[in-house]
C-alpha cells in the first residue's frame, strides 16, 4: 500500500479573543489491487491541541463516509461550519469535478452509520437512506446500503459556505423591503402635498367668497 499527502490548508479565526487554527490535510492511499481512497480532515487546535476533527474518508466516485467530535467545551461557536467547510474546500481545491462546483452531472455522496447527534446532521440537511435497512441492497452492492443517512456534498457545501457567509455579515441585503419603503414614503408624502395645495385652494376661496 502507498500513500500520498497533498498540500493541505490552514486557518486561523479568533472566538471571544481567543485564537483557533483549522489545518486540513489531504492523504490518498492506493492498495494492492490499485483501488484508490481519500481521507480528508480537518482538525481543530487551540494552544496547539487538538479539540476536534471533522472528516470525509472513502473512495471518490462510490461510498463515503463522515464523522465528526469537538471537545464539549468548545461546542456552540460555529467549529463544526468551518470544520466542515475548509474539509469541502480541500476537496474542491483537489477534486473539483467531484459536486463542489456547477458539474451537476457528478455528484459525490456522503453517508454517515448512525445518527447520535441529538439533530446535527439533520440541521445540515441530511435526509435517511431508503437502503439503510435494506438487506437485499446490502447484498446488491448498492452504494450507501446499510447507512442511515446521506446527503450529496453539493447540497453540503452550499449549506455551510451559506452559513458561514451569514454569519460573518456577509450575506446580500433585502434591497427589495428597501425599495418597496421608499416608495411608500414617497407616496406617502405625495399625498401630503396633494392635500397642502387643496387645503390652500380651499381657503383661497374662501377668502374669495367672504363678505366684508
Amino acid at each position: 500500500m502507498s500513500e500520498y499527502n497533498h498540500q493541505g490548508i490552514t486557518f486561523e479565526r479568533k472566538v471571544n479573543n481567543i485564537d483557533f487554527v483549522y489545518k486540513s490535510t489531504l492523504t490518498t492511499m492506493t492498495d494492492v489491487e490499485n483501488k484508490i481512497s481519500h481521507n480528508f480532515i480537518t482538525k481543530l487546535y487551540h494552544a496547539g491541541n487538538e479539540i476536534g476533527y471533522f472528516e470525509i474518508e472513502g473512495s471518490l466516485g462510490e461510498k463515503m463516509e463522515m464523522g465528526i467530535d469537538i471537545n464539549d467545551g468548545y461546542q456552540g461557536q460555529k467549529h463544526a461550519w468551518v470544520l466542515i467547510w475548509l474539509t469541502c474546500e480541500l476537496i474542491r481545491k483537489n477534486y473539483p469535478e467531484y459536486g463542489v462546483t456547477d458539474n451537476k452531472d457528478v455528484d459525490q455522496l456522503l453517508f454517515i452509520d448512525a445518527d447520535a447527534s441529538d439533530g446535527f446532521w439533520k440541521h445540515l440537511g441530511l435526509v435517511v437512506n431508503r437502503h439503510g435497512d435494506s438487506d437485499r441492497a446490502i447484498a446488491r452492492g448498492v452504494i450507501g446500503a446499510g447507512f442511515e443517512k446521506f446527503i450529496p456534498l453539493r447540497k453540503l457545501y452550499t449549506r455551510v459556505y451559506n452559513k458561514l457567509h451569514k454569519l460573518e455579515g456577509g450575506r446580500r441585503k433585502n434591497t427589495k423591503k428597501k425599495t418597496l419603503k421608499n416608495k411608500r414614503n414617497k407616496k406617502r408624502k405625495t399625498i401630503r402635498k396633494r392635500n397642502k395645495k387643496r387645503k390652500t385652494i380651499r381657503k383661497r376661496k374662501v377668502k374669495r367668497n367672504r363678505k366684508y
